[in-house]
């Protein structure tokens, strides 16, 4: 029997896959390239957090300033959680400003009576990532400079930082390899549920004993290729386990169809209500329209303090980026249901 050779052919493409770096999780690491990680949730971290050139078209802050060909201090970007069978997670497109197949899941089960719990399962959160030069964990100091990426939750990292830091006249520089200064982070152990976790609770700017030459910006990498971004139908599969339908799909497979996107069905999935026709969904549609138009007629009497952001409690529920890591989230909700 004639033996099959599989890279027969393939060489450039193990090459290419090398050069591009390692996959750890949803991100992509370039080579030469490592992750700081905490070691501990209760710990002081001095950092030195440097920019890097902008390639995406759709940077998440394109309206301040991170144009593509500009050098920007960070990526934010969302990130969906535990999606399909093996509890993947997934950077949602929308970082990229492309449609996101969850997303459009999401909202059209908020405007049906969707299940609170699956709801809840797909919110997606807001993360940013960083190139970094970490100069001192506690009492041990690093005397080599090394770029890592540090990723950490937008809530509990970049926003105390913003809000901390503001005020500090060498906030607007900080992040300047020639003339920056190093954030000095206070980490304090927190929890939430069963799990803990660590929260960054103080922020202060310091003076660098020794400026970096601007050089090494040649040496950061591109944040924007960090995010491992899947296809649409890709991340389509993952999360409903779908397969396309075919032209010839038996009757009962028709009936048994749940509320998905159109011309997929979900595989080995409790079987659920049907979905419903879409003239009966269109009858419907002014009734799902009148929570937004309250919102708009709202008065400030109306106002209810709960919201930690200042919006409606019960009302502005999940319209906002904010809800996104909200604590009174689910009471929100059940409040809006009312």
């Amino acid at each position: 029997m004639k033996r099959k050779f599989g890279f027969k052919g393939k060489m450039k493409d193990v090459t290419d896959k090398r050069k591009k770096g390692r996959s750890y999780g949803y991100l992509t690491i370039p080579n030469g390239i490592e992750i700081f990680q905490l070691e501990n949730n209760t710990c002081k971290v001095e950092m030195d957090i440097l920019p890097y050139e902008v390639t995406s078209d759709n940077h998440p802050d394109k309206d301040v300033g991170a144009e593509k060909g500009v050098y920007w201090f960070k990526r934010p970007f969302k990130l969906h959680r535990n999606v399909g069978v093996n509890h993947t997670s997934v950077v949602c497109p929308t970082s990229f400003g492309k449609p996101c197949p969850i997303c459009e899941y999401k909202r059209e089960l908020y405007k049906g009576e969707g299940n609170e719990e699956e709801l809840d399962e797909i919110r997606v959160t807001k993360r940013v990532l960083y190139a970094v030069v970490v100069k001192k964990v506690d009492k041990h100091i690093f005397k080599e400079p090394t770029i890592q990426l540090f990723e950490f939750s937008d809530k509990i990292f970049e926003e105390v930082m913003e809000e901390q830091l503001e005020d500090d006249p060498n906030w607007e520089n900080f992040a300047l390899p020639d003339e920056g200064s190093t954030v000095a982070v206070k980490f304090s152990e927190d929890t939430f549920g069963k799990n803990k976790y660590a929260k960054a609770t103080r922020f202060t700017l310091v003076e660098r004993d020794e400026q970096y030459d601007e050089s090494i910006l040649d040496d950061v990498p591109n944040l924007d290729d960090c995010l491992t971004l899947m296809e649409y139908d890709a991340i389509k599969n993952l999360f409903f386990n779908v397969v396309p339908d075919q032209e010839e799909e038996p009757e009962e497979e028709e009936e048994e169809k749940p509320r998905t996107s159109k011309g997929f069905r979900k595989r080995e999935e409790v079987k659920e209500e049907e979905e419903e026709p879409e003239e009966e969904e269109e009858e419907e549609e002014p009734e799902e329209e009148k929570p937004r138009e309250r919102r708009r007629r709202r008065k400030p009497k109306e106002v209810d303090t709960r919201c930690p952001f200042g919006h409606v409690f019960g009302k502005d529920y999940d319209i906002f980026e904010d809800c996104d890591d909200c604590d009174v989230w689910r009471d929100c909700r059940k409040e809006n249901r009312k």
